[in-house]
């Protein structure tokens, strides 16, 4: 067996090994990867990294589902939250209705309206899943206020840093069974975190930054430190 074949296999066995996340051998993947970059060609490398990026959102799906669609997930962005997200609501619509309800109302919830209405819709289109993105809500943060009296089967908080006091309001005002949250970037701030808390919102499944990087399904970067000095006329702004 040649040294490719070698490391292929050892990958493949990571890959196969369900009793432990993928992340326990974000290590020795990476080491594995180091060498198989100059030693594959590019499309080689592209389909194990598709491989790896597979696994981590069939995880983050396992433990939603495990956690009977509730729960945050903290990924790096570019690691497949939204995919995670519309497998989801893909899977949620047939349970309930194959638990015999012709309704379920999902709320999407975003913080802009280029992200509900161009940035979502084009992630659906992606994934071939166009009908679903058709049968839900969606509103942004700003405007969660306006909504009373509903009932809602899943709530999803896309960029979740973005919630409130103002806002996390909405939960008062409507009946919510299920909250999916979503973010790269864990809130440090004490009274969002304890909004979370009171929402019963906590992490089901974690990515990092250089978890992800790691596994090479984020590229790697370069941190550049630019130094000025401040003074109260120039905005330094071009």
């Amino acid at each position: 067996m040649n040294r490719k074949d070698e490391l292929l296999l050892k990958l493949s066995i990571f890959l196969a090994d369900w009793t432990i996340s993928i992340k326990e051998h974000v290590d020795e993947i990476f080491l594995i990867r180091q060498e198989l970059n100059q030693i594959c060609t590019d499309e080689e490398v592209l389909s194990l990294t598709n491989k790896l990026k597979d696994r981590v959102q069939i995880e983050a799906r396992a433990e939603l589902i495990y956690n009977n669609y509730k729960g945050a997930i903290l990924m790096a962005s570019g690691s497949g939250k939204s995919k995670v997200v519309i497998d989801i609501i893909t899977l949620l619509l047939n349970d309930i209705h194959d638990k015999g309800n012709d309704t379920c109302h999902i709320l999407l919830v975003t913080p802009t309206e280029r992200l509900r209405d161009v940035g979502w819709k084009d992630e659906f289109t992606k994934w071939n899943n166009s009908d679903d993105y058709d049968k839900l809500d969606r509103e942004c943060y700003v405007a969660l206020h306006n909504i009373k009296g509903k009932h809602y089967d899943l709530v999803i908080l896309d960029e979740l840093h973005n919630i409130t006091e103002n806002n996390a309001e909405f939960f008062e005002n409507n009946e919510v069974d299920r909250i999916i949250a979503l973010t790269a970037t864990k809130p440090r701030d004490e009274s969002k975190i304890a909004i979370l808390k009171r929402l019963n919102i906590f992490p089901v499944y974690i990515l990092t930054l250089d978890e992800g990087t790691k596994l090479g399904i984020i590229a790697d970067y370069d941190i550049t430190i630019v130094t000025c000095e401040l003074d109260s006329s120039n905005p330094y702004i071009e």
